[in-house]
């Protein structure tokens, strides 16, 4: 059994965008096991989990706890039956009190997300007779403790991005550690892949605000198999203005770095 990367997306409209791009590149997808937990009732939802299917298995969590998707008691965009039903579709769920009877659903391929420690703790028994076939527990020794001897397929996650309201910050520092998991991980008991929150954190928020600066954030696979990420900060105008500028400004840095690594284009 391979080991890959499950990073848990918040299936926001760039997030299903940045899946679409990288379709266009099957080897960017070898080891890529995504995990959509959807917070907005969205038409591209079906079009872009459909596009993924075909290449890779895709993973949606049914019982969201975030965003309004959850909320919702009729779908205006339902997942449809061809996507439900695909070989390579993967059904999750958090394995926590929102877990009832009536959200179970039985699926060839279903996994748990234990997020809730002394759920999980309390509820062993059941986690052993619903047998996931895929097991996420956050990268911490008391998760691995207690699931370790249940021989489950397991992949752990954490959530290692630190936010800096002041960007300025990441001048200072223009490239951190991100995670270390892709190397280490494997090195932990039934160990099939490890995953995070990617650059977005677990944190979620439908509001924004404008910024004195703009920032994005590359993620780098190391000669040493981590990953880091690099910051690309716009220019500061001292007002909230010009938010558009200063985007393509970070962006116009970003594609400068990209070009200077052989073999990519920006």
């Amino acid at each position: 059994m391979s080991y890959d990367y499950y990073p848990i997306l918040r299936g926001r409209q760039y997030d299903l965008l940045a899946l679409q791009t990288v379709t266009q590149v099957p080897a960017l997808t070898e080891h890529l096991f995504p995990i959509i937990e959807p917070v907005k009732d969205i038409s591209s939802l079906n079009k872009n989990i459909s596009l993924w299917l075909n290449l890779r298995p895709l993973g949606f969590i049914t019982n969201p706890v975030v965003g309004d998707y959850a909320l919702l008691t009729v779908k205006a965009h339902p997942l449809k039956p061809s996507i439900l039903n695909h070989p390579n579709f993967w059904q999750f769920q958090y394995f926590d009190p929102t877990l009832t009877p009536k959200s179970l659903i039985q699926s060839p391929n279903y996994g748990l997300i234990c997020a809730n420690y002394h759920y999980l703790a309390s509820h062993l028994a059941q986690l052993v007779q619903l047998a996931p076939k895929r097991l996420l527990i956050p990268d911490e020794a008391r998760f691995r403790a207690l699931v370790g001897p249940l021989g489950l397929p397991t992949v752990t996650y954490n959530d290692p991005f630190d936010y800096q309201a002041d960007f300025d910050v990441y001048l200072v520092e223009p490239e951190t550690s991100f995670s270390t998991l892709l190397t280490v991980g494997q090195l932990y008991p039934q160990a099939v892949g490890c995953g995070d929150f990617s650059i977005m954190g677990s944190y979620y928020s439908e509001y924004g605000a404008p910024q004195r600066r703009q920032v994005l954030h590359l993620m780098l696979l190391t000669d040493m198999g981590t990953l880091n990420l690099r910051h690309f900060v716009s220019f500061d105008d001292g007002g909230m203005g010009h938010q558009k500028e200063k985007f393509l400004d970070a962006l116009a840095k970003l594609r400068g770095f990209v070009a200077t690594i052989p073999g990519q284009t920006a």
